[in-house]
């Protein structure tokens, strides 16, 4: 049994300190074993030799399960008890702050006593109420403590039966470390995901959550899940409805703010005699004005965006698929991340780059051009699924001037790479057709991330590209194909009227992006586009039947475009 003096003296952050050391060390064991399982003894090898090994694998895959179960569960329960006992420790203080007002004290035993250190010491009534509250409080506090000890040590127990036995081996460590976080004996608090965390690491995070925690997460941090490439389609659109809500919710008001203040700033003439007004506007309200109106016209672009992704949440169409919301963030000019149709089950999956100006303000546009483009692979191939997903993920330039700068490309690069390898975690078992598909700006952050760290695609398609960031498409780079087949994995469309065919003039530093990846030197697959106005040919690549599009549309479901 646990001593009153020794639970106020409860180290609450030691324990923390001591359970963040271990879980750090059981994601490192969860890694461990994982790979272990995916190292497989030659084919063909046989031999009693062969067969040690195997069995020697079977042993080790053994312990790495029962471990992982058995460290998961101890961080689980202490964890649960960090929590529990601050609680506690907080009901001691404010009961001794009780007892103090009534002129009691509270021994190093619990005992509640009489200070007698007062002549008028108040209402005799009072008093005892007082009392009993403070003993009361005192013995719920040591009576909880005890429970919290009792079921530390069946943790600490569990842990070491767990830790002493060899498992099966049939599970990865992943596996094992989930089932013991679904375990409802030992509930784990609320925890923050890794910072900066990869995709991998970001979904070890949510395995080892047990339903109750995720619950929690999901209702107290929705902000700290949304953002989270690896963690389950629904799970983070779930996340995300609840920051869209929020900046609708906002915008209006702030908007009316700013008109309200262009008013008194746009407003400042005098009426003089016979009708005649005087503007009494400085240079400086002039230029307040501008920034003003130019401010209220990006917030209210913004808010048409987020109405329009709210629409297509929450209004699906007949044939439609529903639409998943993965990532919001209201960040300079803004980012979003909509899925038409859920990629964990699709046999195609498709990312859509946007370009310049992209952001909150014009969404719409964008999320209408995934929408023909699943909705045109749906009518290529209707016996697959396909799903198209709107990524403005990251900041795009918002003027041509920008648009030169690589440095826009370059910061997105880590953001588009942790996202494609979080659909190849969250993705159900089997083969899935993927492509990501860049327009303008948009293929030279595909081209970078290519460049520069690889990317999870099976094809890339670069549409009215300004340049990729190379020279040829073998210096691109996808998981698991060999240099010398990106020429058939690279397709690249331009209209001949698109003015962004001035961008690519072989001299620097007007040609900041590199050559034209439509060229026939790049290296890769041209498809047609049709000739349309140069005044809109830089968008026109999305109509329906055209040209362009069903490039596009063959691509996305795995067939070579026309």
């Amino acid at each position: 049994m646990v001593a009153f003096a020794d639970v106020k003296r409860w180290n609450t952050a030691a324990l923390e300190a001591i359970a963040d050391t271990v879980r750090k060390r059981n994601l490192v064991l969860i890694h461990s074993g994982d790979d272990l399982c995916r190292v497989v003894p030659t084919d063909g090898w046989t031999g009693s030799a062969a067969d040690a090994a195997r069995a020697t694998q079977r042993v080790l895959l053994g312990r790495l399960e029962t471990m992982a179960e058995a460290t998961t569960t101890i961080v689980k329960a202490l964890h649960q008890a960090v929590d529990a006992i601050d609680a506690v420790q907080s009901v001691i203080r404010q009961a001794e702050a009780l007892a103090h007002r009534y002129d009691f004290t509270v021994s190093e035993t619990g005992a509640v006593i009489d200070d007698f250190c007062r002549v008028d010491r108040g209402n005799p009534e009072d008093r005892k109420r007082a009392h009993d509250r403070v003993a009361f409080e005192i013995e719920q506090a040591i009576r909880t403590a005890n429970e919290i000890d009792s079921d530390l040590n069946a943790a600490f127990h569990r842990g070491t039966d767990l830790a002493s036995t060899s498992g099966t081996g049939d599970r990865t460590a992943s596996a094992a470390a989930e089932a013991a976080a679904l375990d409802t004996r030992w509930e784990l608090s609320p925890q923050a995901p890794p910072p900066n965390g990869t995709a991998a690491q970001n979904a070890t995070y949510w395995a080892t959550l047990s339903p109750a925690a995720r619950e929690a997460v999901l209702r107290d941090h929705p902000e700290w899940i949304g953002k989270l490439d690896g963690v389950p389609t629904v799970v983070r659109d779930r996340a995300n409805r609840v920051e869209l809500e929020r900046l609708r919710h906002t915008l209006p008001g702030a908007i009316d703010e700013l008109r309200r203040e262009f008013a008194a700033v746009d407003g400042k003439r005098a009426v003089l005699r016979y009708g005649m007004v005087q503007d009494l506007r400085t240079p400086a309200d002039h230029f307040r004005a501008i920034q003003l109106a130019d401010r209220i016209e990006q917030m209210v672009g913004r808010l048409q965006g987020l109405d329009a992704i709210s629409d297509r949440l929450h209004s699906a169409q007949p044939g439609q698929p529903p639409a998943y919301l993965l990532g919001l963030s209201a960040e300079r000019s803004g980012l979003a991340i909509v899925a038409i149709g859920n990629p964990e089950h699709a046999d195609n999956v498709a990312t859509y780059v946007p370009g310049t100006f992209s952001g909150h303000d014009g969404f719409g546009v964008d999320l209408a051009r995934a929408e023909v483009m699943q909705d045109a692979a749906t009518k290529a191939s209707p016996g697959a699924t396909t799903a198209v997903i709107t990524w403005a993920g990251y900041h795009a330039p918002q003027t041509i001037g920008y648009a030169v700068d690589p440095i826009f490309a370059d910061d997105a690069e880590k953001l588009l790479r942790d996202f494609q390898d979080g659909l190849a975690l969250t993705h159900d078992p089997g083969p899935v057709n993927t492509t990501v598909v860049g327009h303008s700006y948009g293929t030279t952050v595909i081209g970078h991330t290519a460049r520069d760290l690889g990317l999870n695609a099976d094809n890339l398609v670069f549409v009215a590209s300004p340049g990729v960031g190379v020279e040829h498409a073998s210096q691109l780079h996808l998981d698991g194909v060999r240099p010398g087949d990106m020429g058939g994995r690279v397709h690249a469309t331009v209209s001949a009227f698109d003015p962004i065919g001035f961008s690519n003039i072989p001299f620097d530093p007007i040609d900041a992006h590199g050559p034209d990846p439509a060229m026939r030197d790049f290296g890769g697959r041209f498809f047609l586009s049709d000739v349309r106005s140069p005044v809109s040919a830089h968008g026109d690549y999305w109509y329906v039947d055209s040209a362009s599009l069903r490039g596009m549309t063959d691509v996305i479901v795995g067939a070579t475009p026309r």
